[in-house]
């Protein structure tokens, strides 16, 4: 699947894939034998896709950037209805996915710490770069590797900028609760995002990490603790007007004391105290310790008098993502933000609230941020940073085995695939690669069935007749594997092969001549186990001829062939002799071609829709035995050393008894002597029997 891609050279095919949740991803890809992750690329108004010198120039710069925490950019595919970009794939898929899916990691501090150590170092990184910003920073647009490096991704290219809808549109408020305020105020902006900008996203995701959370539940938090203090002021004033009609001078003085408190309290959430030595914000908001939005102890403070209030508070308020939107656009002296649990340590939380300051200019920078991540890591330096490593190498040994498990699966997966279609086509399905019918101009078809079949499946127990077909099947499936053919299908005791089909093989007569003649002589082998008294004998067919191929259904989908050369094999086989191969005149040309074969003609009869054929029945090959390997060829112009005698028995039949010198084999390391009796009838429709001594 052939895409144009700017920047780079070569070509994609997709795989199948499934999306986990909030991944950024669309698809995944094969892309010059490596998988890479595709995100679509919108374009504004249903714009075409052209490619500037300044996109170009700017699409360069991405793919130029090198660094342990930034995902490879390959280029950007152009072909119109397809436009993605191409990144490098990460199999844990996105800080979001792990945040949802593998939370019990992110419960240990050591990952918190290195997961913000990665951030911190690649947006670093893209700051002092060509670039200068990554300008869509978020959960999703951060991916996991395997060992559980964080890595930047979906970088803004920002020639493109003007023209992309980024994320889809702005209509997304859910995807957008980690942009800055002032991104999202001026939505048109030619190039949205600045190094500013991503401080602030950086410290939305530093909050997700450390409450192991999505920022909604946080922006949720802050909304419950403001509808707890806007409740309690009701409460309060109520009680107040109540008490005043006693005692004006004592409830006056109660009524200033608990308006200072709701003062302090309202605004102590959204207030911060610039420290001009640190460019850190302290906020001071309410809340204790927590482990979800509902559990915020800073409700308990308002909750904790005993005495009677007028209404219940509500942990359950919540604000959707479009309205968080509004809030943010708002700003003001108290902007609104997501709450921070009192669990955070100081620092953390210090440098969260001075990454997503309202006035974008006052914000630290990545520079600063990165001494503050440094100062904050040397907590867990010494035995906690032994602790981390152990717990790293852990975690990675879990996700080979996992990974390994997966790939087992996944072996066991494609060997079923494989079985049932030819490999050629399952590497073009797995692949998402149509696969096409196809004509094929010669190749040979082979069809067979088992003599007295449908008298014996009315005489035996269903269970008896799986068993027994499995049984001749599974020698037959082994026989084909020495020979360059493909097994179409089988339907009861039907047993169609072809060759020359997927794969083009020049001498397909040949190969499967060579396999017509091992699978008549190992079924003399077979035994009815559950008859033992009952004989069966093998009625085979062959021609060859134009053949289409192709794969029909898609729910169980199968490779088939089609043309008259399938329905003239069919007619080979139900005209044949059971215990004979039969060949058209066609393929006895073919076999001629390649030689050392030899027949015996048929007296010419009617075939239905044929007329009268002049047919074949293929008795050998010249210098080829069978043994437990398939045909040994012994590649010798001579004929086998045979002593024959034939002599003619009662009621027409002939005898005829020969010995064939035969080749060492895996399990007969010495050449052996074979006497061969074969009786036969006189007449085409007699029934021989095979003898081997």
């Amino acid at each position: 699947n052939s895409s144009n891609m700017s920047g780079s050279s070569g070509s994609l095919a997709s795989i199948f894939t499934e999306s986990s949740y909030g991944q950024v991803f669309a698809e995944q890809y094969i892309y010059k034998n490596e998988e890479v992750a595709s995100k679509k690329v919108i374009l504004k108004g249903k714009q075409s896709f052209i490619i500037t010198k300044e996109i170009s120039k700017d699409v360069n710069h991405v793919i130029e950037l090198t660094h342990a925490n930034i995902c490879k950019f390959y280029g950007i595919c152009v072909d119109v209805g397809s436009e993605m970009s191409i990144w490098e794939y990460c199999r844990k898929g996105s800080l979001q996915d792990v945040i949802h899916n593998d939370k019990k990691y992110l419960d240990d501090m050591p990952f918190k710490i290195s997961f913000m150590n990665d951030i911190c170092k690649g947006l670093r990184y893209l700051h002092h770069s060509h670039l200068g910003r990554h300008g869509r920073l978020k959960a999703s647009n951060v991916l996991v590797d395997n060992r559980w490096t964080c890595k930047l991704t979906h970088v803004m290219i920002p020639s493109l900028a003007s023209v992309e809808v980024t994320d889809g549109d702005f209509t997304n408020h859910e995807g957008h609760l980690s942009t800055a305020p002032e991104v999202l105020r001026y939505p048109d902006l030619a190039i949205p995002g600045t190094k500013a900008a991503d401080v602030y996203s950086f410290g939305i995701i530093l909050l997700e990490i450390f409450t192991v959370s999505e920022v909604h539940e946080s922006f949720n938090a802050a909304f419950a603790q403001e509808q707890a203090v806007e409740k309690y002021k009701t409460i309060v004033k109520k009680r107040h007007n109540h008490h005043s009609q006693h005692s004006h001078h004592h409830m006056g003085h109660h009524h200033h004391h608990h308006s200072s408190f709701l003062h302090h309290s309202h605004h102590s959430h959204h207030q911060s105290h610039h420290s001009h030595g640190s460019s850190v914000h302290h906020h001071g908001g309410l809340g204790g310790h927590h482990k979800r939005s509902s559990q915020y102890m800073s409700i308990g403070l308002f909750a904790s008098n005993n005495e009677a209030t007028d209404s219940k508070l509500n942990m359950d308020e919540t604000i959707d993502a479009k309205e968080i939107i509004e809030r943010l656009k708002k700003g003001g002296n108290f902007p609104f933000r997501p709450l921070i649990p009192e669990y955070v340590d100081r620092k953390t939380r210090n440098m969260i609230t001075a990454c997503w300051h309202e006035l974008a200019d006052v914000r630290p920078s990545i520079d600063h941020i990165a001494s503050l991540v440094r100062n904050i890591s040397q907590q867990f330096s010494g035995k906690n940073k032994s602790l981390m490593e152990q717990m790293l190498d852990k975690v990675t040994r879990e996700a080979d085995m996992q990974a390994q498990e997966l790939q087992e699966e996944k072996n066991k997966s494609d060997l079923l695939l494989y079985q049932m279609l030819p490999a050629t086509v399952a590497d073009c399905l797995k692949r998402q690669i149509e696969v096409k019918p196809e004509t094929f101009q010669s190749a040979t078809v082979y069809f067979s069935d088992i003599q007295g079949f449908t008298e014996l499946s009315s005489v035996s127990e269903p269970i008896e007749i799986v068993n027994f077909l499995n049984d001749v099947y599974y020698k037959f499936d082994n026989i084909l594997d020495k020979y360059n053919v493909y097994k179409v299908e089988t339907i009861g005791d039907a047993y169609v092969v072809c060759s020359g089909v997927p794969v083009r093989v020049e001498k397909h007569a040949t190969e499967i001549g060579k396999m017509a003649l091992h699978i008549l002589m190992s079924s003399a082998e077979l035994k009815v186990h559950h008859r033992p008294a009952h004989t069966f004998h093998m009625r085979i067919g062959l021609h060859s001829g134009p053949v289409a191929a192709g794969v029909v259904g898609r729910t169980m989908p199968r490779y088939c062939l089609f043309g008259d050369t399938v329905n003239t094999a069919s007619r080979m086989e139900s005209t044949g002799v059971p215990g004979k191969i039969q060949i058209s005149e066609q393929c006895k040309s073919l076999l001629d071609a390649d030689g050392g074969f030899y027949y015996e003609p048929r007296t010419p009869f009617h075939v239905k829709g044929k007329g009268v054929l002049q047919t074949y029945f293929l008795k050998g090959k010249e210098g080829f035995t069978p043994d437990d390997n398939g045909f040994q060829d012994n590649r010798s112009n001579e004929k086998p050393q045979t002593q024959n005698e034939e002599k003619i028995v009662k009621n027409g039949l002939s005898e005829q008894t020969f010995e064939v010198e035969t080749s060492p084999s895996r399990v007969n390391k010495e050449s052996k002597s074979t006497k061969i009796s074969i009786i036969s009838s006189n007449m085409d429709d007699g029934m021989p029997g095979i003898h081997i001594t």
